[in-house]
């Protein structure tokens, strides 16, 4: 018996058009539903739904143009207005473009997660894949929308870098797609038993121990020793990181932990982007260390789509708070050089409750946002009387990990050495 029944957009092609509205703010977005995916139309076309999602802030300065650089290939350069985020180590992939696809994919969140990883992890050495590229414009463009061509993957051939879409990619011939052995992981200095956990004087949280699980993930192919500090029970840390044994009177081993790289044979990329026809690079440098990230967000869709679900997911009680502020200098209504931790938490409740009687949006001077490993801290050195040092004292803390990009420099969420974002938790017991 044949169905005579419509084709009707489900869930995975309502999540598509909706995520490119998302992502193009300030219009309306016309698109009509085919079965696999959505094409947006012409404004107006008949039969057409219409979407539109307001912009965070009034205005912003434009990205225009964005540039990947690795040492031997002519550079990549990509048009800002048709993507939104380029990630570039194996850490930021995983932390922000694998959860956004395993939600999206619906019914074809394996097939294409296996495409990620096929293109990332198992390309062939001869065209070493340098960065993944958030594919969401921020303009309608008319045609027909895959999720497949939201993923660019940017490859080195020939003695330049080259973008094709993830599709193209994966089906382009390799002499052995099977994952190179990784280096050895090397022997752990002294695992720690649940026992001797249970003996510890310092507690950690789920909270805690996530923003040291995402600390080391950032830090591949490196055995980090994490140690808690002396003290009774009571507030959690600050814990210590270090990449060499230390011997500090009254401080405890609590982790040892490694992660190791999929392709440690990645070459490694830096970006630039062209903001008011001047060429910026994506870093920062705060005292006694050098961060290097290792990705960059710039449309509202990418901010939304994959940072704020990852810190919400770290930050845990803390999130309402970190993801206000967050949000609230990337669209103007908390300026980016406030960065004193005791003034975020009041303009914290005001930003609320602007946000909540839908106050009109302010300017931002916010071009785009990094996340920083923050993974050369561990190698700031201790002085002679066993004092922890700033930087490795607090580079577990997620909120030192993101810094906002603007017309007059990088400022820092929060600043660096001074109290946490949201009080130290305490616990009993």
């Amino acid at each position: 018996m044949a169905n005579n029944l419509p084709q009707i957009p489900g869930y995975f092609a309502l999540r598509q058009g909706a995520d490119q509205a998302s992502s193009v703010r300030g219009e309306t977005v016309f698109f009509n539903y085919e079965p696999g995916a959505v094409a947006i139309t012409e404004p107006g076309a008949a039969g057409s739904v219409r979407v539109s999602t307001a912009p965070s802030a009034g205005s912003r300065p434009t990205v225009q143009n964005a540039r990947i650089h690795v040492n031997g290939y002519q550079p990549c350069e990509l048009p800002g207005d048709l993507y939104s985020a380029i990630l570039w180590s194996e850490s930021a992939v995983e932390k922000f473009l694998l959860p956004y696809y395993v939600s999206a994919g619906g019914p074809h969140a394996y097939e294409v997660l296996q495409a990620i990883h096929k293109a990332f992890y198992l390309y062939d050495e001869s065209t070493p894949v340098v960065a993944l590229v958030f594919g969401y414009a921020s303009q309608p463009v008319v045609g027909r929308q895959h999720l497949w061509n939201t993923v660019q993957v940017v490859y080195g051939s020939g003695g330049s870098l080259a973008m094709a879409t993830l599709l193209d990619f994966t089906e382009r011939p390799a002499a052995d797609l099977v994952l190179p052995p990784s280096p050895p992981p090397p022997p752990l200095g002294s695992p720690v038993t649940f026992a001797q956990k249970s003996e510890s004087r310092t507690l950690v949280d789920s909270v805690g121990a996530r923003e040291v699980a995402e600390y080391v993930s950032g830090l591949r192919g490196h055995e980090v020793r994490v140690y808690s500090p002396p003290g009774p029970d009571g507030p959690v840390g600050p814990l210590v990181p270090s990449l060499t044994p230390l011997d500090l009177a009254g401080y405890e081993l609590l982790y040892d932990a490694f992660s190791p790289y999929h392709r440690a044979d990645r070459p490694v990329a830096t970006v630039e982007l062209e903001v008011d026809g001047v060429w910026r690079k994506q870093e920062v440098s705060t005292p006694g260390a050098e961060n290097v990230p290792d990705a960059v967000f710039w449309t509202d869709g990418a901010v939304e789509m994959l940072m704020v679900p990852y810190y919400a997911s770290v930050a845990g009680q803390g999130a309402p708070a970190y993801l206000t502020v967050l949000l609230g200098k990337w669209a103007g209504s908390i300026q980016p050089d406030v960065v004193d931790p005791l003034k975020l938490r009041t303009l914290t409740l005001e930003a609320l409750v602007l946000l909540l009687e839908g106050a009109e949006t302010e300017d931002s001077t916010v071009y785009a946002i990094i996340h920083l490993p923050r993974s050369e801290y561990v190698d700031e050195p201790i002085d002679a009387t066993g004092a922890i040092g700033a930087g490795p004292r607090d580079a577990f803390w997620l909120e030192n990990r993101t810094w906002l990009m603007t017309l007059h420099g990088p400022h820092p969420l929060v600043q660096t050495g001074g109290e946490r974002l949201v009080p130290l938790r305490t616990f009993n017991g």
